[in-house]
């Protein structure tokens, strides 16, 4: 495993102990040492998000996806930025799109669910 991809699971771990600033510091080590890692500009977003971070997260996610236009978590993602702002109809996109990659994750299946239903 290279140096950068090690770095780039600390930071996961350390998003899930709730370690958002040093997730968040991981993340910039690991993207200085391989910017092409989406995995790293995904947690990046995803520890930018929980901070209420929205424009900066969307900025990770969208990194995340022009390297990588099929990762599905990332395009979830973005699409519950997108439902946070109230837009609507780009987060629908964004599920089905992460659905479209993998009809497997079901954090999008459940969450195009809540948007349709506030859409009513």
């Amino acid at each position: 495993m290279s140096a950068a991809r090690g770095l780039c699971q600390q930071a996961s771990a350390n998003l899930a102990q709730g370690k958002i600033t040093e997730a968040i510091a991981d993340c910039h080590q690991t993207i200085s040492m391989q910017p092409d890692l989406p995995e790293a500009h995904k947690i990046l977003g995803d520890a930018l998000l929980s901070q209420g971070k929205l424009n900066e997260a969307q900025g990770a996610y969208t990194k995340a996806l022009e390297i990588n236009p099929n990762f599905a978590e990332a395009r979830a993602n973005l699409g519950t930025i997108f439902y946070q702002q109230g837009k609507l109809n780009k987060a629908i996109d964004c599920y089905q799109q992460a659905i479209k990659v993998n009809p497997n994750l079901a954090i999008a299946q459940w969450a195009i669910g809540n948007v349709l239903a506030r859409k009513g």
